[in-house]
């Protein structure tokens, strides 16, 4: 069963992301056949949940350290599980999930029960768990581009966003 309080906080940030995504869509900039959803922490775990429900033209997804609340409440809620396997039946991009093993919020063994929830309920995810970073992995995404450059730039040529060069 998933935390109903918890809900409310995803759903109302799909709709914040809805405004995101009209908004973006107006730009003449933009190329709709060129768009991949990508969040950091509570970023990259809505990037899962908003791809498995709103309709998009983006190419794939890609998760740096994401979840919704820390793994101590998540261990008694089962939140990432539950939503994450909800999110992976209607699933149909392709997503890199990226995760240090000293993250704070996240210890390997639960990344890999949320990847597996995901996944066994037919999401299509890339799990890449990467060693320590510094004193803290969440912060794998600002600090450490180096360590995930490679990771990412293979995602975005398999899925035909990578260098047009």
């Amino acid at each position: 069963m998933r935390d109903r309080g918890l809900l409310r906080g995803v759903d109302r940030a799909i709709e914040d992301l809805d405004a995101v995504m009209a908004f973006v869509a107006r730009q003449a900039w933009v190329d709709p056949a060129r768009l991949l959803l990508a969040g950091m922490s509570r970023g990259g775990f809505l990037s899962i949940v908003y791809a498995s429900q709103r309709k998009t033209t983006a190419r794939g997804v890609i998760n740096f350290a994401g979840g919704w609340t820390v793994e101590g409440c998540n261990q008694r809620l089962h939140f990432h599980e539950a939503t994450l396997a909800w999110a992976g039946r209607s699933s149909a991009l392709p997503e890199l999930w990226l995760y240090a093993e000293n993250d704070r919020n996240y210890r390997p063994a639960a990344v890999r029960s949320f990847h597996r929830a995901f996944t066994d309920a037919g999401g299509r995810a890339e799990l890449r768990m990467f060693p320590p970073i510094g004193h803290d992995g969440h912060i794998l995404l600002p600090r450490s581009v180096s360590v995930w450059r490679d990771a990412v730039d293979g995602f975005l040529r398999q899925i035909g966003l990578g260098d047009r060069g």
